[in-house]
C-alpha cells in the first residue's frame, strides 16, 4: 500500500504548481553527495582575501632541553596538546619563519630570505598547522564547516589565558560563536595530505591556558557556514589575557603553499607553477588566483608542479586539478566542492605529482600528467615553437628558461636554418641531459651529413643512455636516408647497442623495416624478443604466425602469456586450438590469471570443468585468491548441475572462497544455494552472512519475508540484527514494514530498536511519497511555510505511513496555534516512529499547553539520552519547560516550580545554542519562548547571537 504508484495520482493541478518551482531549483542546483560529504554546490562569486595575524611581543621565555619526537598533530581531540620541549619549539618557529618568507604581495614575487627561528622566541604565534573547509548535512540540509588546527606559542614572560566565549571568527563577513560541535559533523571525517582525519571529539575547549615559553594545539571548528564552493575570507579572533589574537587563515595557508609563479617560453606563453608547501581545500582558492593572475597576463597555458621535497599531496584536490586538465574550458564539471580553475586557461599540464613521478612516458603530448616539469613545458609549448620563427627560437635555446630550453630545441629544430648544426651538435655533449637529450633528437631534422655523422657517432661509441635517442631521431625522421642508415647501423653495432635500436624500430613499427625486424627474432643466447614479434604482429609479418606458435610453446613464462594474449584474440581455427592448448597446459601448471579467465569464458571448453574441480581439491598448492578464481570460472562456465559438487566442498573452504561459492551457486541457479544460504545466515559469521542475504534479496524467493523473520529471532548478534532488518526493510512493502513495527515494538533493548527503527526510516526513503518530504524541507530553509506544508499534506497523501511528514505537518500547525491538530499530527507521527525528534517534542509542548504538564515533561524526557547532543531537541526541549512554567504561572504555582522550570528551559536553551542552533530570529519571536522573554539570562542568550552583514 504505502509504495503504489497510483497514489501519486492524487496530486492536483494546484499542487503541481506548488510544487514546480523547487523542483525547478532542485534540478538546477543539483547537489552531488559523496562518501565524505563533499558535494557540487551552486556557484557564487569569489571573495577577496584579506587581514593578517597580530604578533604580541614580551621577554624571551624559559624553555624544556628535553628532547622527544616532535609534535605531529593527527586526529582532533578534545584534550588541549602541550608542545615544551625545545626541538618542538625550534620546529614551531622554523614553520612560522617560513610562513613569513612565504608571505609576499603576489605569487610572482620571490619568496624572502628566511629568518633564524630564535628570532621569533619573544613574540606570541598562532600557527594554523592544518585547515579544511568542508561539506555536512544538518539533517535539514547541506551546509559548510571550516576546521582549524593551531599551535599557539607563548612567548611572553606571563602565562596567557584564552576562554571559549572569546573565541569568534568571521567568516566571509558573518560572525559565528566557538561553540559545541553538531552530533552529525562530529560523524565527519577529512582528509589531510596522507593523514584522515576525524572531528569526533573535537568538542571546544572551556579555557586555555599556555605557560610562557611553550605552546598548546589546539583544534577550532565553526560549523553551520553558508553554502559556497569559493572559499571565503575566515579570520579568527581570540581575545587573551596577553590582547587580541587575530589569526587569518587564508593568509597563513597561502603562505604554508609556498606558490612561486614564473613565466615561461617564447613571449612569456606559458605559466609554471611551482607548489613547494601544502594544498589543501582553503588554499585551492588561491591556486585559482594563481591561474587567474595569469590570465590577466593574457597567459592561456600552465603548468602546475610540485617541488621533490612535498612527498604527498591530497587525492582529492589532485583529482579536481586532473579532471580540470584533462577536460576544455567548456567542458570542465564543478569538482566537488572545490572553486573552479578559470576558463582563460585554456590548457593545464601537471608535472612531477608526489608518488607519481617516473609514471608518464616522454613523447606522449596527450597525456596531461609528466614525471618532470620539463617534459610538461615541453607538451604544452610544442605546438607554440613549431610555429616560431628561427631566430626566436634560438633566443629561446641561448638564453630561455632552463626548463624551456629543451623544449625549443626538440620541437623548433624544424625551424633551424642548416648553419645552425654545429650548435645542436655542440648542445648533445651539455651536462644538462634534458638538453642533450632534445639536441640529439633534433638532429633527426637535419639532413646535412655532420648530423647523421654525429648521430652515428652516438650509437657506434657514445654515451650509452642517448644511444635510444639517436635510434629515434633517425628512425623518426622524414628524410628516407636517415632511416637507412639506421637499418646498416643495426647490423654493424655491437651487440649491446643494437637491443635499443631494435626497441626503437619496433615501438614505430613500418614496413620499410618489417624484414629487417625479421632477422631479429631472437635473443643471441636464445629465446624471443617479444618486443620485436609484437611489432611482426602488428605489420602482419608472414613470420609471425610461426613465432607465435614457438612463443607459445616457450619455457619462458613471459613470452608464452604474450603470445596467448595475440592468440586468443583470433578467431582463426588454429589460433583458437593453440590458444586452447595453452589455457589447459597453464591449468595444469597451477597457473591462473584474468586473462586466462577471460578466454576460458569465452570457450566454456567443457574439457576445463574437470581441471577446475581439482583445483578446488588442491588447497595446499593454490592460493586463495586462485580457488576464489576458479569458482568464480564455474559459476561462468557450468550449468546447475555443477551446484552439489560445489556445494559438498562448502565446509573445506575458507571465508573468501565460500563467499564466492555463494556467488557462484546462485549465478548456476542451483537449487543447493537456497538450504545453504539460510545455513549462512543462520550461522551468525557476518561475512558469510552478508554474501548470502544479498543472494537471496536478488533471488527474492516467496518466502523471502519469513525466513529473514525466521533468521532475525534466531540471532543473538547485534551486527546480525542489524543487517537482517536492514534486509527487511530493503524489501518496502507492506508486510516488511508490519513485521519491522513488530520487531520494534517486541524489542526488550534500545540497541534492538534501533535497528528496526533504522531500518524502517530506509524502508520510508525509498517511498515515493519521501521526496516531498526533502521538498518541504527545502521549502522551510527557504522560509515558505504555506508550501512546505503543501508538500507534507502531499507526502501524506502518496503514503499515510511517513512519521516525518506527519511531524512537519505538526510543526507548521503548531506554530499557526492549531494546537488540537498539531497534537493529533504529533500522535501519529509518535506511533510510527517513537524516536522522532520533532514527533516527541511536538506532541509534548501540546500536552503542556493542554494542561498535561506532567505527562509532557515525561514524554520529553524519554527520548532525552539518545538526542541530548541534538541541537533541535535541546531547543524544543526548553520550549516544553517553557510551556510548562507559562502553564505553572497561570495556575499560581510555587516559587519553587516555577524556578525549576524557568531553570531548565533556559539550560536546555543555552546546550541546543552552544551545540550549533543557530535561528536566533525565530527565537525572539517563538510564542512557546515568550515567557522567557523578560528574564535577564534569556536576554543575555540573545544578546550573543551573531551579528548579521
Amino acid at each position: 500500500m504505502c509504495h503504489h504508484p497510483r497514489y501519486v495520482l492524487l496530486l492536483t493541478v494546484r499542487r503541481l504548481v506548488v510544487l514546480l518551482p523547487v523542483l525547478l531549483t532542485l534540478i538546477c542546483e543539483r547537489q552531488e553527495v559523496h562518501a565524505a560529504g563533499d558535494v557540487v554546490p551552486a556557484k557564487r562569486p569569489a571573495r577577496a582575501v584579506a587581514g593578517n595575524v597580530i604578533l604580541v611581543q614580551n621577554e624571551s621565555p624559559q624553555r624544556s632541553s628535553s628532547k622527544t619526537t616532535p609534535s605531529q598533530p593527527a586526529a582532533p581531540a578534545s584534550e588541549i596538546k602541550t608542545i615544551n620541549t625545545e626541538e618542538e619549539i625550534h620546529k614551531l618557529l622554523e614553520s612560522w619563519a617560513q610562513r613569513e618568507a612565504w608571505d609576499r604581495p603576489t605569487f610572482f614575487d620571490p619568496p624572502r630570505p628566511v629568518a633564524e627561528a630564535n628570532s621569533f622566541q619573544k613574540q606570541i604565534i598562532p600557527l594554523v598547522e592544518m585547515a579544511n573547509y568542508g561539506w555536512w548535512n544538518d539533517g535539514t540540509g547541506l551546509m559548510r564547516y571550516l576546521a582549524v588546527n593551531v599551535s599557539i606559542y607563548n612567548g611572553s614572560a606571563e602565562p596567557i589565558v584564552i576562554r571559549k566565549d572569546d573565541v569568534s571568527a568571521n567568516i566571509g563577513g558573518k560572525d559565528y560563536p566557538f561553540g559545541n560541535l553538531p552530533q552529525r559533523l562530529k560523524l565527519m571525517q577529512f582528509q589531510y595530505e596522507e593523514k584522515s582525519i576525524s572531528l569526533k571529539g573535537a568538542e571546544p575547549f572551556a579555557e586555555l591556558s599556555i605557560a610562557p615559553g611553550t605552546a598548546s594545539n589546539v583544534w577550532l571548528v565553526f560549523a553551520k557556514l553558508e553554502t559556497d564552493n569559493n572559499v571565503p575570507p575566515s579570520v579568527i579572533t581570540m581575545k587573551s589575557s596577553a590582547g587580541p589574537l587575530v589569526i587569518d587563515v587564508n593568509r597563513q595557508m597561502k603562505s604554508a603553499m609556498k606558490l612561486r609563479i614564473e613565466l615561461v617560453g617564447p613571449r612569456a606563453l606559458l605559466g609554471l607553477m611551482t607548489i613547494s608547501g601544502i594544498l589543501n581545500t582553503v588554499n585551492a582558492q588561491d591556486l585559482c588566483r594563481g591561474y587567474e593572475e595569469l590570465s590577466l597576463k593574457k597567459v592561456e597555458r600552465a603548468v602546475t608542479c610540485w617541488d621533490l621535497s612535498v612527498k604527498q599531496v591530497n587525492s582529492q584536490l589532485l583529482s579536481w586539478l586532473m579532471t580540470t586538465a584533462q577536460q576544455p574550458p567548456g567542458n570542465r564539471p564543478q569538482i566537488n566542492y572545490l572553486p573552479e580553475v578559470p576558463a582563460a586557461i585554456q590548457e593545464l599540464q601537471l608535472a612531477s605529482i608526489p608518488n607519481q613521478r617516473d609514471q608518464s612516458k616522454r613523447g606522449n603530448s596527450s597525456k596531461v600528467v609528466h614525471p618532470t616539469a620539463a617534459d610538461a613545458i615541453s607538451a604544452a609549448l610544442a605546438d607554440a615553437y613549431r610555429l616560431l620563427p628561427a631566430d626566436e627560437i634560438l633566443r629561446e635555446i641561448e638564453s630561455g628558461h632552463p626548463l624551456a630550453k629543451p623544449a625549443a630545441l626538440l620541437h623548433g629544430a624544424a625551424r633551424l636554418p642548416s648553419s645552425e648544426v654545429p650548435r645542436v651538435i655542440a648542445l648533445t655533449r651539455s651536462e644538462d641531459q634534458p638538453l642533450a637529450k632534445s639536441a640529439v633528437l633534433a638532429l633527426g631534422e637535419f639532413s646535412e651529413q655532420p648530423a647523421i655523422d654525429e648521430l652515428k657517432a652516438i650509437i657506434t661509441s657514445g654515451k650509452m643512455e642517448l644511444v635510444p635517442d639517436a635510434a629515434e631521431a633517425l628512425a623518426t625522421s622524414r628524410y628516407r636516408q636517415h632511416q637507412d642508415v639506421l637499418l646498416q647501423l643495426l647490423k654493424d653495432v655491437q651487440p649491446e647497442r643494437r637491443d635499443p635500436i631494435l626497441t626503437v624500430l619496433s615501438a614505430t613499427p613500418k614496413a620499410a623495416w618489417a624484414n629487417v625486424l625479421a632477422n631479429y627474432t631472437h635473443q643471441p643466447q636464445g629465446g624471443i624478443r617479444t618486443e620485436v614479434l609484437s611489432a611482426l604482429v602488428v605489420l602482419g609479418h608472414p613470420a609471425a604466425q610461426g613465432l607465435l606458435e614457438e612463443s607459445i610453446r616457450s619455457d619462458n613464462a613471459t613470452t608464452r602469456k604474450f603470445a596467448f594474449d595475440v592468440l586468443s584474440r583470433r578467431s582463426d581455427r588454429k589460433s583458437r586450438e593453440l590458444a586452447m592448448d595453452y589455457a589447459l597446459a597453464s591449468l595444469d601448471r597451477g597457473e591462473f590469471d584474468p586473462l586466462l579467465e577471460q578466454f576460458l569464458r569465452q570457450v566454456r571448453d567443457p574439457r576445463v570443468l574437470p581441471k577446475l574441480m581439482a583445483r578446488l581439491d588442491n588447497s595446499s598448492t593454490n592460493s586463495t585468491a586462485d580457488r576464489s578464481g576458479a569458482i568464480r570460472l564455474i559459476g561462468a562456465i557450468a550449468d546447475a548441475s555443477a551446484g552439489k559438487e560445489l556445494a559438498d566442498r562448502f565446509d573445506s573452504f575458507k571465508p573468501q572462497e565460500r563467499n564466492q561459492l555463494m556467488l557462484a551457486l546462485r549465478e548456476l541457479k542451483a537449487p543447493e544455494f537456497l538450504p545453504l544460504a539460510i545455513r549462512c545466515i543462520e550461522s551468525g559469521d557476518l561475512s558469510q552472512a552478508s554474501s548470502a542475504l544479498q543472494g537471496l534479496m536478488q533471488e527474492s524467493p516467496p518466502d523471502l519475508l519469513s525466513i529473514l523473520e525466521k533468521a532475525v529471532r534466531k540471532q543473538d548478534s547485534n551486527n546480525m540484527q542489524q543487517q537482517l532488518m536492514q534486509m527487511i526493510g530493503q524489501l518496502g512493502t507492506p508486510a516488511a514494514r508490519e513485521l519491522l513495527l513488530k520487531l520494534r515494538d517486541e524489542a526488550k533493548d534500545d540497541t534492538r530498536r534501533d535497528y528496526a527503527n533504522a531500518a524502517l526510516l530506509n524502508l520510508r526513503q525509498r517511498s515515493p511519497g519521501y521526496q516531498f518530504i526533502y521538498q518541504a524541507q527545502h521549502y522551510l530553509q527557504q522560509k515558505q511555510k504555506k508550501s512546505a506544508l503543501e508538500c507534507f499534506e502531499i507526502a501524506l497523501e502518496v503514503d499515510e505511513y511517513l512519521p516525518e511528514a506527519w511531524a512537519g505537518r505538526g510543526n507548521l500547525r503548531l506554530q499557526e496555534g492549531k494546537f488540537p491538530e498539531a497534537r493529533g499530527d504529533f500522535e501519529k507521527s509518535v506511533a510510527l516512529d517513537p524516536t522522532n525528534s520533532l514527533a516527541v517534542t511536538g506532541y509534548a509542548i501540546c500536552l503542556v499547553i493542554a494542561g498535561e504538564t506532567e505527562k509532557g515533561i515525561s514524554t520529553l524526557e524519554k527520548i532525552r539520552t539518545k538526542h541530548q547532543q541534538d541541537d533541535q531537541y535541546l531547543y524544543n526541549a526548553a520550549c516544553v519547560y517553557s510551556r510548562a512554567l507559562e502553564h505553572a504561572m497561570k495556575n499560581m504555582a510555587g516559587e519553587e516550580v516555577i524556578n525549576r522550570y524557568k531553570g531548565l528551559a533556559l539550560k536546555d536553551l543555552k546546550a541546543s545554542i552552544e551545540r550549533g542552533f543557530d535561528d536566533f530570529d525565530w527565537v525572539k519571536k517563538d510564542p512557546d519562548l515568550k515567557p522567557l522573554e523578560n528574564d535577564p539570562e534569556f536576554k543575555a542568550l540573545l544578546e550573543k547571537a551573531p551579528k548579521k552583514e
